[in-house]
């Protein structure tokens, strides 16, 4: 059954993650929660992953996988997703592992997907858990640089979590694989980066950003500043934060494994590789890339756009209405600010200026 929403459905995606454990694992149980035992192993299966982020999963390890980061990697790859003001028919998911992403891109619309990993095993929990939420999907036994890629052409490639991963963190492997892969791209196919959200993981993804801009290519998101990159100049972190849907099993296993996350945290990138980097408008656009600091006792922001990296604020008491967004602004947002006083690195909202949220978190920017 073709299905065209975008919600994540979070707690039918579990279950049905649930159901592929059980049947894989071989171990019986309630069909919405874990035993004691089982719980215990998971919990402990989740916090190797987060210390070490292995390339390569275990069999159990896979099996725990499907019941946490399985459920967010979803979740995350929805929210890049749906940031594409068009649906990519056929994709290609790189080190899929179980295919988070490929699900995801399937409740998106497409209709054609690929995964492809060196883990046998987690291409058939993955292949399993996508055909019982109603979705056909092609496995692809592949590792680089022994196995070329699938024959044809496709609308999207993604990364989620995987180039530094499959290339052994090499830069001279990952450009190898990135024009590799740019012969299986449609001439306006886009390629999709996924990765952590900690500083190193977050660096690359910057770096890996600055290249493409040098090479003249099209980046349709986060960046709407065209320069080098402010985040990497002032070595911080740059990364998207979205809310998501968060089932029992997944608070209870975040608490037992001394996790503290209340929302998606991931650096991405979106690029229209065979395209060149279009003029951005003269319009004042900035994407939010904090949250709302407290400074002075007063709210801030720190906005990247098209002429940098400034913050943003007001010495008012009361925004003017036309300013109403800026005391709800969130992260990942892009606003158009007009008549603000303006210096090197700040916004200053003043009674006549304008501030309107263009595109919400996770939502297309269409200029």
């Amino acid at each position: 059954m073709k299905r065209n929403t975008v919600k994540p459905q979070t707690d039918e995606v579990l279950l049905t993650a649930m159901d592929t454990f059980r049947r894989f694992s071989k171990k019986t149980g309630p069909n919405d929660n874990l035993q004691t035992r089982e719980f215990k192993e998971v919990v402990d299966h989740v916090k190797a992953y987060e210390k070490s982020h292995p390339a390569t999963l275990t069999k159990e390890e896979s099996e725990s996988y499907l019941l946490y980061h399985f459920i967010r990697h979803y979740q995350e790859s929805l929210s890049v997703l749906n940031e594409l003001s068009h649906t990519p028919k056929k994709v290609l998911e790189i080190g899929s592992g179980s295919g988070p992403f490929a699900l995801a891109a399937l409740m998106k619309g497409a209709n054609d997907v690929t995964m492809a990993d060196s883990n046998r095993y987690a291409l058939e929990l993955g292949a399993d858990l996508i055909a019982k939420q109603g979705f056909p999907v092609t496995l692809r036994y592949w590792s680089f640089p022994e196995n070329h890629l699938p024959e044809g052409k496709f609308d999207l490639i993604a990364f989620p979590y995987s180039l530094r991963e499959v290339t052994n963190n090499s830069f001279d492997m990952q450009e190898k694989l990135i024009a590799h892969c740019a012969t299986r791209l449609t001439d306006d196919g886009i390629m999709v980066f996924i990765d952590r959200s900690e500083p190193a993981s977050n660096k690359h993804i910057l770096m890996l950003r600055d290249r493409f801009q040098q090479e003249n290519r099209q980046i349709i998101a986060p960046c709407i500043w065209t320069g080098k990159c402010p985040a990497l100049e002032s070595k911080v972190t740059c990364f998207a934060q979205r809310a998501y849907e968060k089932p029992a099993l997944l608070g209870k296993i975040q608490s037992a494994s001394s996790i503290n996350s209340n929302s998606l945290k991931f650096s991405y990138l979106i690029v229209a590789y065979h395209k060149k980097a279009a003029p951005m408008p003269s319009r004042p656009l900035y994407r939010v890339v904090s949250p709302a600091l407290t400074i002075h006792n007063q709210k801030r922001y720190m906005l990247c756009g098209i002429d940098g990296k400034k913050m943003i604020g007001t010495q008012m008491d009361e925004v003017p209405q036309a300013c109403r967004a800026f005391e709800f602004l969130e992260r990942g947002a892009v606003v158009e600010v007009e008549h603000a006083r303006e210096t090197s690195a700040f916004l200053d909202l003043e009674p006549d200026s304008s501030l309107k949220v263009i595109a919400a978190p996770g939502k297309p920017l269409i200029l």
